[in-house]
């Protein structure tokens, strides 16, 4: 639900924003704000659901050719890099948002450790849709 908040209030100012610099000439700062923020969290919590439900976009040509043992391998090893590469980024990144706190948007004074958190989220759920794969894939191997 949150992407398609994000994405129909980011829609929403953006019509008004349109309206109000073309239409009246007097263009509005909060809408552009809004515009921003819905995007970047229309990005990561769709980027989530999209994780979740296994429906991000894959190139698969390469991976569709080789024996069903050579895909688990593919599999498991991708999901290791995830989840290591995401451990190796988590501590900086969370320092750097939390640094991000000394600057606010411009309009709603809001600090943009709040607008970039999500994607902390992100990186968990990443983390936690591997391991929840590598589990699974491990339980279909022995089997």
């Amino acid at each position: 639900m949150i992407p398609a908040i994000a994405f129909s209030l980011m829609f929403i100012a953006f019509v008004i924003q349109v309206y109000y610099r073309y239409i009246l000439d007097d263009p509005l700062a909060w809408t552009y704000e809004v515009t921003v923020v819905g995007f970047v969290w229309t990005l990561i919590f769709g980027a989530i659901y999209a994780r979740r439900k296994d429906e991000h976009v894959a190139f698969s040509y390469i991976y569709d050719l080789v024996p069903e043992k050579v895909q688990f391998a593919f599999r498991v090893i991708g999901n290791l890099l995830v989840i290591v590469l995401i451990a190796i980024a988590f501590k900086p990144t969370y320092e750097f948002i939390q640094f991000m706190e000394m600057s606010e948007t411009t309009t709603f004074n809001i600090p943009y450790n709040i607008v970039y958190f999500p994607f902390l989220i992100l990186m968990v759920m990443l983390v936690f849709y591997s391991v929840k794969d590598i589990i699974v894939d491990l339980k279909n191997i022995k089997n």
